[in-house]
């Protein structure tokens, strides 16, 4: 009995993505099994990278860390920045 030698067939996977900034750097999300990148998924991604740089980008006067580095005190700051100083 011989064993094939064969190669195994390359396996096609389709992928899609998305380049947009955010946190001072360009971002790329690939999306493996789909052809497209859906639009909801999107905006909910950049949306979400978009807030937390708003949130704690060390940049903003306005932002958590902006807060800190000017009056060296936030108050009433979410449980999500206090996890980050655990």
């Amino acid at each position: 009995m011989q064993s094939s030698s064969a190669a195994p067939r390359p396996t096609t996977v389709h992928s899609s993505e998305i380049t947009f900034q955010g946190l001072g750097t360009r971002w790329i999300v690939e999306l493996l099994g789909h052809s497209t990148f859906p639009k909801k998924l999107e905006q909910l991604i950049v949306q979400a990278v978009r807030q937390f740089d708003d949130n704690y980008s060390r940049f903003k006067v306005n932002s958590y860390i902006g807060q800190l580095n000017e009056k060296h005190v936030v108050k009433n700051p979410p449980q999500e920045l206090l996890n980050m100083f655990d």
